[in-house]
């Protein structure tokens, strides 16, 4: 089993990967490899293998592409919104279009 520290998981959630101090939606699903650190993931969000999420809300039902890097350090300067508080927020963007995560993107 992959370690999960203290964390909330959803219902029907599938973890291959590491999850600390996160809460993940119904039906998330987490690829093999990676790690998933004080992060929010709503519902039906997944995650391909090797991937790095820290300080990360994502919402509802998007895909993270494999050996994606998202976190503070990354989205700076980025489509992605940053918070004062250092937290990455991956929604539609402000056009009602998605934002589009490109397969090995560093983000954060």
């Amino acid at each position: 089993a992959a370690p999960i520290e203290p964390s909330i998981l959803g219902r029907r959630c599938t973890v291959a990967g590491e999850i600390r101090k996160s809460s993940l939606g119904a039906g998330c699903t987490v690829g093999a490899g990676t790690l998933i650190t004080d992060s929010v993931l709503l519902p039906d969000v997944r995650v391909g293998e090797g991937c790095t999420l820290d300080h990360v809300v994502i919402d509802r039902a998007w895909e993270i592409p494999a050996k994606s890097v998202i976190g503070p350090d990354v989205a700076r300067g980025s489509d992605h919104v940053l918070s004062p508080d250092g937290v990455v927020l991956i929604s539609k963007a402000r056009n009602g279009r998605r934002v589009r995560v490109r397969q090995h993107a560093k983000v954060a």
